[in-house]
């Protein structure tokens, strides 16, 4: 079992790698300050267990131990700048592969920006493609609202999903994840479209999360892409770009 971290804006992730399906019980926090650290004992057995200390570079978390401490219990111990008074345990399992994530808060002085302008262009120098990743809705726009549960709003999923897309991105260092936006708030579509400008994006790729009205167990996903085979299709990306994405929307027809 192998341990990996992933430092994200608002949380840091302990990853435990297992070798096997994991088969725990309930986890039992432990909180410290002094110094601070978490500690998280586990009930159950890892194959293949690496004990000992991995140590981060993070502004955050410091140092992460892991020991056996019985033959069906084991301790996982995040060593931080700061203490703090939470953290979650979940799993994964698929034929493939097995992860155990532990998600601890990070304080706002510790939050780490998703992107920078100048991560940008060591990216671009790089030949690192970039992606601006457009969470939809936010702010005063709830977009679409779960019938089955009205607190449950369109502009959260997305934000979800195009956090943890980012951080995947991230992390595999192969494609420079951009966000438009890291929290509840609405960004213009002039602000959305001046982004992709600004950092001379390669791609585009909007999250919508549609509403399914009339069933429980809707799944699955739809792409729309734009028909790059029409003769005007630059002319009209650049008009759209030179005077706003509003104004282009201004002439449609109200649904």
């Amino acid at each position: 079992m192998s341990v990996e971290t992933d430092p994200g804006w608002d949380r840091v992730r302990i990853i435990l790698d297992c070798d096997s399906e994991p088969s725990f019980g309930s986890a039992r926090f432990e909180y410290f300050s002094n110094p601070a650290r978490v500690r998280i004992t586990l009930p159950g057995y890892l194959k293949g267990l690496n004990e000992g200390r991995t140590t981060v570079t993070d502004s955050f978390l410091k140092t992460v131990v892991v020991d056996k401490i019985s033959r069906n219990q084991f301790q996982v111990t995040a060593y931080l700048a700061s203490p703090v008074d939470r953290a979650e345990v979940d799993f994964y399992s698929s034929s493939r592969m097995e992860f155990a994530y532990i998600d601890i808060p990070r304080p706002a002085r510790y939050r780490q920006p998703w992107w920078t302008f100048s991560e940008v262009k060591r990216a671009k120098d790089s030949g690192i493609p970039v992606v601006v990743i457009d969470p939809g809705h936010g702010g005063y726009d709830p977009g679409a609202i779960c019938r089955f549960n009205k607190s449950l709003h369109e502009k959260e999923v997305a934000l979800d999903i195009g956090r943890e897309v980012a951080r995947t991105l991230k992390r595999n260092g192969v494609v420079y994840p951009v966000l438009t936006r890291s929290g509840d708030y609405y960004p213009t579509l002039d602000e959305r479209v001046e982004l992709i400008k600004n950092t001379a994006a390669d791609l585009f790729v909007s999250v919508h999360a549609d509403s399914a009205p009339d069933s429980r167990t809707a799944n699955g996903f739809a792409v729309w892409t734009l028909d790059r085979t029409k003769n005007n299709f630059r002319a009209r990306a650049n008009q759209t770009s030179k005077y706003g994405w509003q104004n282009a929307l201004d002439r449609f027809p109200p649904s």
